[in-house]
C-alpha cells in the first residue's frame, strides 16, 4: 500500500507541475494582452490630444472652413486667425503716392466712421500685389466696343 500512496503523490506531483507551467503560460499571455491594452489607452489618449487646436495667437476667429463632425487632415486650413493684440487698417492708396510712402513712416489716418477724428498711425507693410489678384472675382474692364466682320453681312440685296 506504501507503495501505491508513492506512485499516486509521484502522479500528483507531476500533475501539479504540469499545472503550474500551463499556469505560467498563461500569465505571460495575460501580461502580455494587459501590455496591449494599456499601450491601446495610451494612442486613444494621443488621438484624443488630436481633438484640441490651439492657435498659434490670439486673435478673432473668422473664414471658418471646417464643419463641426468633419476629419481634418494634417496641415488644413481651418479658419483664419486676426491678431487682436494690436489694431490695423487696410489702406488703398493712389499708384503715385508709393513713392512718398514707407514701411514705418509715421502718417495720420481718416476713417469716414469718424469724420471729425484723425488718427495716428505708422505703415507696417505693402502688399505684394493689388487687391485685385487676390479679389474673388477680379474687375473685368471690357470696354463693350467690338469689331464685326465685315464679310459676314456682304452679300446682294
Amino acid at each position: 500500500m506504501l507503495e501505491q500512496q508513492k506512485l499516486q503523490a509521484s502522479r500528483q506531483t507531476s500533475a501539479v507541475a504540469s499545472q503550474s507551467s500551463a499556469t505560467s503560460t498563461q500569465i505571460g499571455v495575460v501580461s502580455s494582452t494587459i501590455k496591449q491594452r494599456e499601450i491601446d489607452v495610451e494612442n486613444a489618449k494621443l488621438f484624443l490630444s488630436y481633438t484640441v487646436i490651439t492657435a498659434p495667437a490670439d486673435g478673432i476667429v473668422s473664414k471658418v472652413n471646417v464643419q463641426e463632425g468633419q476629419l481634418l487632415q494634417a496641415g488644413q486650413a481651418t479658419f483664419s486667425i486676426v491678431q487682436d493684440d494690436d489694431i490695423w487698417v487696410l489702406a488703398n492708396f493712389k499708384e503715385t503716392q508709393y513713392d512718398e510712402l514707407k514701411v514705418g513712416q509715421k502718417v495720420t489716418v481718416e476713417i469716414d466712421a469718424f469724420p471729425d477724428h484723425e488718427f495716428d498711425a505708422t505703415i507696417g507693410s505693402f502688399s505684394p500685389a493689388t487687391g485685385s489678384r487676390f479679389a474673388l472675382l477680379p474687375a473685368d474692364n471690357a470696354s463693350g466696343n467690338f469689331v464685326k466682320n465685315s464679310t459676314a453681312f456682304a452679300g446682294s440685296h
